[in-house]
C-alpha cells in the first residue's frame, strides 16, 4: 500500500540528487535561523530585556532553541553521512 508522501514525492519526480539537496538547503537555512535566535537569546539574557516575559521564562526559551539547533546539527550530520 502506497502513501501519501510516497505519492507526492514520485509526482513531483525530483531526482534524488535534487531531493537531497533540496533537504540541505532547508536544514543549514533552519540552522542559521536556530543560530540567530541563539545570539539574539543569548544577548537578551545578558542586558536583561525580557519584554512581557520573566528571566526564568527567557532562559527557558534559550535552553529550548540551543536544544532545538543542536538536534538540527544532528540531522545535517546524519544528512551529510547519507550524502
Amino acid at each position: 500500500m502506497r502513501n501519501n508522501i510516497t505519492d507526492e514525492l514520485e509526482e513531483g519526480m525530483l531526482p534524488d540528487n535534487a531531493l537531497h539537496d533540496r533537504a540541505y538547503n532547508k536544514v543549514f537555512a533552519k540552522i542559521a535561523m536556530l543560530n540567530i535566535e541563539v545570539d539574539q537569546l543569548r544577548e537578551d539574557l545578558k542586558t536583561q530585556n525580557t519584554g512581557c516575559i520573566s528571566m526564568e521564562d527567557l532562559t527557558m526559551v534559550y535552553i529550548g532553541t540551543r536544544k532545538e539547533l543542536k538536534t538540527w546539527m544532528y540531522i545535517a550530520l546524519k544528512l551529510e553521512q547519507n550524502g
